[in-house]
């Protein structure tokens, strides 16, 4: 960037020379905002770009157009630059509509005039897609990991869960055997010579307990089984996905997100194999079921009910394929909704959440999948995310 600017430097004292007027062109034409500043961080003169994207008006100070946050930063930066130098630093911008935008700024002191010559870029997009190529490192990692580990407990959970099952069913023999003993003429003898052991307890109990143990083994194979499809990477491959079972995988997942907090309610529909990318579309069940347990979270603790409720329901009409996810949780305020896509914008408390999970979902939804990610929501009632995704045409339909 600064090589760019000294070379417009240089352009500017040419033009000066022979009167052409480059300058002036790169000025008014330019993609970048840029702007000149006295001494005070004033705008003297600002690009159309710069006006109709920041809303910034000559007489008004720069510090404005910053976002909060980066204000004492870009501040101090720029006051270093008056002293010599040139600058370059990264600090958001506020837009008129309330929009963050992630800013790379480049700026310099021109000697002759003490004024400051400043070129920002906006830069939001391409950190979004450093943000979704960092997150894809992470989870194919993690998938790995995952991925061997959930191979690792599958085979001693197979062996455990068969034998579980023969002993179960060889129990049922051996209780019909320990019963007819007792009925037998001269046992009862036998029997009361071990009177620490409870027969009827025994007989009762130990079918119970061998059917449990079964049930935890089972719910185990389940969660290996997840596991091993949501670790499952497809690297961006589209292929015919059953959303339906999806879901469960992801819910099964995220059970330790929303099982303290809410119950899990399914209305699943007969849904045909939706082309996706099946690795993506988990990602974005996984984000918004987790923000359901959260806000439902967050409202059990206002109004000290025990629990909430998240239910996902799943629907074709023929077109598309829509799945909802409803929470009975706060709700969103009226101020949030306009901003709730945006990247780093969240709700929540500090430490609870980056403002990236919905931002990176609607990436996958609308851009990559050409769908829809809405929502309908009702302060202190809760809120439904649809996520529509349009299925093919058929050979009929196609044109």
């Amino acid at each position: 960037m600064l090589a760019l600017i000294n070379l417009v430097f240089t352009a500017r004292k040419l033009s000066q020379l022979d009167g052409s007027s480059e300058l002036e062109a790169f000025f008014w034409n330019s993609a970048d905002l840029m702007a000149v500043l006295d001494a005070q961080l004033t705008l003297l003169r600002a690009n159309p770009v710069f006006a109709q994207q920041l809303g910034a008006q000559e007489g008004r100070s720069i510090l404005e157009v910053c976002a909060p946050r980066d204000r004492e930063k870009t501040k101090q930066a720029l006051l270093q630059c008056l002293r010599g130098g040139a600058r370059e630093f990264s600090a958001a911008v506020v837009r008129p509509s309330q929009a963050m935008r992630a800013c790379d700024w480049s700026v310099w002191l021109e000697p002759s005039t003490q004024r400051l010559h400043v070129v920002i870029r906006d830069v939001t997009s391409r950190r979004r897609l450093e943000r979704e190529l960092t997150e894809a490192h992470k989870l194919e990692a993690v998938g790995q990991l995952a991925s061997g580990i959930a191979h690792e407990i599958n085979t001693p959970i197979q062996f455990i869960g068969d034998n579980l099952t023969f002993i179960g069913e060889s129990m049922r023999d051996i209780i019909l055997l320990l019963c007819d003993l007792r009925a037998h003429e001269g046992s009862a003898a036998r029997f009361a010579a071990h009177p620490d052991v409870d027969v009827d307890f025994l007989i009762k109990e130990l079918p119970s307990a061998v059917e449990m143990a079964c049930e935890g083994v089972q719910r185990v194979a389940e969660l290996v089984r997840g596991m091993k499809e949501f670790a499952h990477q497809d690297h961006g491959e589209v292929t015919p996905t059953d959303l339906n079972t999806a879901l469960e995988r992801t819910i099964t997942m995220a059970r330790n997100e929303w099982k303290y907090v809410a119950d899990v309610e399914t209305d699943l529909g007969d849904l045909p194999l939706v082309p996706c990318q099946a690795s993506a579309m988990r990602q974005v069940f996984l984000n918004l079921i987790c923000n359901a347990a959260q806000t439902n979270g967050e409202r059990n603790e206002e109004t000290g009910r025990a629990k909430g409720l998240i239910r996902v329901v799943t629907r074709c009409d023929g077109a598309s394929v829509t799945v909802s996810i409803t929470d009975t949780g706060k709700g969103i305020p009226e101020s949030a909704r306009a901003r709730l896509f945006e990247p780093f914008f969240t709700t929540k408390p500090v430490g609870r959440g980056t403002g990236q999970g919905l931002a990176i979902s609607r990436t996958i939804v609308c851009d990559k999948h050409h769908g829809r990610l809405e929502f309908e929501t009702e302060v202190g009632v809760g809120t439904t995310f649809h996520v529509r995704l349009p299925l093919p045409l058929s050979p009929e339909e196609s044109p």
